[in-house]
This record gives structure tokens, C-alpha cells and sequence, in this order.
């Protein structure tokens, strides 16, 4: 019985380890993708990010300033807006 529970308090160590590992490197990308995100808005230029159906999934300053500031919505002519 004692390993029995000995060897469950080891898997239960490893499994929690994995999991803040795993956590830990989703943070990263959701840091990486923030600080990419941010370059992305600092360009003059006009930048779109589709999905492969089409949807406008990002814009920055620079579409937002082409587009919204003529009075155009370039999301209107996605299958969903962003």
C-alpha cells in the first residue's frame, strides 16, 4: 500500500511538473505573439492577417488608417469580422 502511494505522490509530481512546464511555454507564445503584435502596429504600412477562409483576423494602425479613415471596412467583405 505505502508504494503504492508512494509511486502515485511521484506520478502526481511529474504530471504537476509537465503541466507548469506546459503552462509556462503557452505564456511565451502568448508573450512572443503580443510583442509581434506590437511591432506589426508600429509599420505605416497596411497589414492584414486572413485565415484561410478569408477572415481578417488582425489589422494594424497603418490598414486602420487606409481603409477606416476613407470610410471603407475591410472586414466587411470577410465571411465574419474580426
Amino acid at each position: 500500500m505505502k508504494r503504492a502511494a508512494k509511486e502515485l505522490e511521484h506520478r502526481v509530481k511529474v504530471r504537476t511538473a509537465e503541466a507548469l512546464e506546459s503552462a509556462q511555454a503557452a505564456q511565451n507564445a502568448i508573450e512572443g505573439l503580443r510583442e509581434q503584435a506590437q511591432l506589426l502596429d508600429l509599420a505605416h504600412d497596411a497589414i492584414l492577417s486572413l485565415d484561410w477562409n478569408g477572415t481578417i483576423r488582425f489589422w494594424n494602425r497603418g490598414a486602420e488608417g487606409m481603409y477606416v479613415g476613407r470610410g471603407m471596412k475591410p472586414w466587411a467583405k470577410s465571411r465574419t469580422t474580426c
